[in-house]
């Protein structure tokens, strides 16, 4: 099953979908930013990885939204990353780092790296929302904000101040 969800998001990608996040964001995007400042989020000088982030466009809003905090972008599919670093190379502003990984098989380096973690929109992506957000934990963030549509899988949280 793993195998088959990696070929599929790895086939076909809607270019444009992308490229709009970054010169018009979804209001999707601005009321994820807007929940994240609601909780004082991310803090003065944290290194933010935004998951599943396709070409960067919600890192790429989220690090011009909150300047005082690093972002980075971590996606599965290589051609999202390498596009996004193009196109963001012709962009003003702050630009986030993008990198190509496997969420499931991240590298034992990046665990602590982050101190905040954000996936928007990805959840439901995926066979069952448990498994990304176990992989997500293991980076040992010291908090994640997730926001997923539709998706059935039942997601509990609990904000901690």
């Amino acid at each position: 099953m793993e195998q088959q969800l990696k070929e599929a998001w790895l086939e076909g990608t809607d270019w444009d979908f992308h490229i709009r996040q970054f010169t018009d964001p979804y209001r999707s995007t601005i009321a994820f930013a807007n929940f994240l400042e609601h909780h004082a989020l991310p803090r003065a000088n944290d290194h933010v990885l935004d998951a599943c982030c396709g070409m960067g466009g919600i890192a790429y809003y989220l690090a011009n939204r909150f300047p005082s905090a690093t972002l980075s972008g971590m996606e599965l599919n290589p051609a999202c990353v390498e596009k996004g670093r193009e196109f963001m190379s012709n962009l003003e502003g702050a630009t986030p780092a993008l990198f190509q990984a496997d969420i499931f098989s991240l590298d034992d380096d990046l665990a602590g790296k982050f101190d905040g973690v954000t996936c928007l929109a990805s959840l439901s992506w995926f066979p069952n929302a448990e498994d990304p957000i176990r992989a997500l934990a293991s980076l040992n963030p010291q908090w994640i904000a997730i926001s997923s549509l539709f998706t059935d899988s039942l997601v509990e949280a609990q904000i901690v101040t």
